[in-house]
């Protein structure tokens, strides 16, 4: 059940405004084993350092229990279409005024039509738009990869998002995380480590300060211009009711299909996009195939 509903205190603009971020991806965001809370550990506590209320919102939640508002959208093993089939009912749902959208791994790595890759993430961010008008909506490029065949994928996709998110208008911002971090910040060759998590939460925050602190000295970057979604903000989550959400709840109930590395040979993997062995792995993979 969602939580209620009460009007917000607060326009966001200026260190006294209220942020309702929804992270947004795969598990990436999630945090993934090897950093529960992934990169929104670290952001919430630079953020609120710089005076800002934070809320995370979303229908899952994890992290440390200093993470205090632990709510998101990461869902493991997830590519865009499968986030965008839900992105609508959880933007109404959960209202957030900012969205921090980190997607396209998982589409990368089982090799799923990766031309038609940034066309889905422009999709993706029309719907975003569509349910959230007033947002402001900034998109990652995605991380580096050790595997040649996938690096090269994701170079392609990566190169190809500065055209999508040039297209969708001012509220839309393109966030450089792929050139914050390198494979050593990987912690199993594709989710980050802590120490990547916290470069992550460095970039958000880079892109976020002139948001947050319009017009400000210690706005770092391009001043981007004052999110105004207060006034239709219909509320604001109930604190408390952070309880946890499996993060399985709503996955899409059919398989992944999925093609290795030379692309010849064809396994189903199950909705979290892990197959093979008791490690987590991928069968026959150093590195795990998906985020």
């Amino acid at each position: 059940m969602p939580p209620s509903h009460t009007p917000p205190d607060r326009p966001l603009s200026g260190s006294v405004g209220r942020m309702r971020i929804m992270p947004l991806g795969d598990s990436l965001t999630d945090g993934h084993q090897a950093y529960p809370g992934g990169y929104r550990v670290a952001l919430r506590r630079l953020l609120t350092a710089d005076g800002c209320a934070v809320d995370f919102v979303g229908s899952l939640a994890n992290g440390p229990d200093d993470l205090v508002v632990r709510h998101h959208e990461g869902h493991s093993g997830w590519r865009i279409d499968q986030v965008d089939a839900h992105v609508r009912t959880w933007l109404r749902t959960y209202v957030p005024n900012t969205v921090l959208l980190l997607i396209g791994t998982n589409d990368l790595n089982q090799n799923y039509d990766t031309a038609q890759a940034p066309t889905r993430l422009a999709r993706l961010i029309d719907h975003i738009q569509e349910a959230r008008p007033a947002c402001e909506v900034f998109v990652a490029t995605v991380p580096p990869q050790p595997s040649s065949t996938r690096e090269r994928r994701v170079t392609a996709y990566n190169a190809a998002l500065r055209d999508v998110v040039a297209a969708k208008g001012e509220r839309v911002h393109l966030v450089d995380v792929y050139d914050a971090l390198t494979t050593a910040d990987l912690a199993d060759g594709l989710h980050p480590s802590r120490s990547g998590h916290e470069k992550i939460a460095r970039v958000w925050y880079d892109a976020l300060c002139p948001v947050a602190h319009p017009g400000s000295a210690s706005a770092r970057g391009p001043v981007l211009r004052p999110a105004r979604c207060a006034g239709e903000m219909q509320g604001q989550q109930d604190e408390s009711d952070q309880h946890d959400v499996h993060r399985g709840e709503d996955v899409i109930g059919r398989d992944v299909r999925c093609v290795d590395e030379e692309g010849d040979e064809e396994q189903y993997c199950g909705d979290d996009g892990e197959h093979g062995n008791s490690s987590g792995r991928p069968a026959g993979s150093e590195f795990p195939s998906f985020a």
